[in-house]
């Protein structure tokens, strides 16, 4: 009787990105960062280790940064004074690839 050990099985993109979500989140927390939203990157499944993190920083800024969690941080960052236009920059923040 063969039994395959929980080791050997390969993640779904959807756990990958799951994990990666998680990561932003807990890493812009430990800055002191409050998360108001997060979503993927992208919808292509080499993309799972990105995703776009919406966060109001210690200074009291909305920031829109890309979280990689191959290197654990967050990149390019677009600093707004206002919700609303950090919201605008969160939407625009991404692709959609057709598969």
């Amino acid at each position: 009787m063969s039994t395959t050990s929980d080791s050997n099985v390969t993640p779904s993109v959807e756990d990958r990105l799951s994990e990666t979500i998680a990561k932003a989140i807990s890493y812009a927390t430990r800055r002191g960062s409050t998360v108001l939203a997060t979503k993927p990157y992208s919808n292509h499944p080499d993309d799972h280790y990105f995703c776009v993190v919406l966060h109001r920083n210690v200074q009291g800024d909305y920031v829109v940064h890309t979280f990689n969690s191959q290197f654990e941080g967050l990149d390019n960052g677009d600093y707004n004074d206002s919700l609303g236009n950090a919201l605008r920059d969160f939407q625009r923040r991404g692709r959609i690839h057709d598969l």
